[in-house]
């Protein structure tokens, strides 16, 4: 039976399993196909190493697999990418979660595409592929630029769609997957501090820090990422390798904590929606104040159950 507390915070069930597909698409110049598989590989080693994501069920597709043939399961080509979401969706129990990630350049003339060594792949063929997967929690996160009309297009219950872009329109390149790869290595990401990471808060890290560099270079910001479901993308959570075995005691005391959680984050969900119509130190500090407050509840959730700090 899952324990009840990480039941209820978001971790997946213990036999379910998280099928992982992560594609580095053309690079067009030498410095960009590098980059690609050094965003992918840092990814792929976090998930693998802080999160304990099984490397079996890891499958890493690139332009040049003879980059790191060790570890780029073969060639990010149009068909591959096909073969390997109809391998998942076959495979895939029904509790099972789903993350997909494309790193690479993006274009959308009229339908947004993944520029990859032959045939692009486009939303349309892409939507068609996902409704194999009624029941799993599926995640898409495109880190490419023109990647914006991807959620209009793929958006749907039990999905979640990130891109780096708000719309099409923002064609330069991105600086988005960089940094979505170091939102899951340490501890800056958990914004909540309970111990585990969402995908919401991964996005959140990254939106932030994306917004950061651009200051920091005094650049004219040119990627603004969006997410589709952050309610959705907050269930979708990262379970450090200690956290996985935990038993923990199902009382009164413990489901008034979930309660207390739960409650503080509509709350803060709620205030983020009226950010545009409050004055910013009222808002920062009612947002301190929130996540304060959660952050003392997910410590007291995290002692309960058992995970490390």
């Amino acid at each position: 039976m899952i324990p009840l507390i990480l039941s209820l915070l978001g971790a997946p069930h213990q036999d379910a399993a998280t099928h992982t597909l992560i594609v580095t698409g053309v690079g067009g110049e030498g410095k960009y196909r590098e980059a690609f598989v050094q965003q992918a590989g840092t990814l792929i080693t976090n998930l693998i190493e802080e999160y304990g994501v099984n490397p079996a069920e890891v499958v890493w597709l690139a332009e040049t697999p003879a980059l790191a043939p060790d570890r780029i399961s073969g060639r990010s080509t149009r068909q591959r990418v096909v073969t390997e979401l109809q391998r998942i969706a076959a495979g895939a129990g029904p509790a099972d979660r789903v993350l997909f990630v494309y790193i690479g350049h993006g274009s959308d003339a009229g339908e947004p595409k993944l520029n990859l060594p032959g045939p692009d792949l486009g939303a349309t063929e892409l939507h068609a592929l996902l409704e194999a997967f009624p029941t799993q929690l599926v995640a898409l996160v495109f880190g490419a630029s023109a990647s914006g009309g991807f959620i209009e297009r793929l958006q749907g219950p039990n999905r979640i769609v990130v891109t780096a872009t708000k719309t099409g329109f923002e064609r330069n390149e991105t600086v988005f997957s960089t940094v979505f790869a170091r939102a899951f290595g340490g501890e800056a990401a958990d914004t909540d501090k309970d111990g585990r990471l969402s995908l919401a808060e991964a996005f959140e890290f990254t939106t932030h820090e994306v917004a950061r560099l651009y200051e920091s270079d005094n650049r004219l910001q040119t990627e603004h990422a969006r997410l589709s479901d952050s309610t959705l993308a907050r269930r979708f959570v990262f379970v450090p390798k200690g956290a996985r075995s935990v038993s923990v005691v199902d009382d009164s005391a413990g489901a008034a904590l979930l309660a207390q959680k739960q409650r503080l984050e509509r709350d803060i969900e709620s205030l983020r929606a009226q950010r545009e119509t409050l004055e910013p130190n009222e808002y920062d500090r009612r947002l301190e104040e929130l996540l304060v407050a959660l952050a003392t509840v997910n410590r007291k959730l995290r002692e309960r159950a058992g995970v490390p700090r």
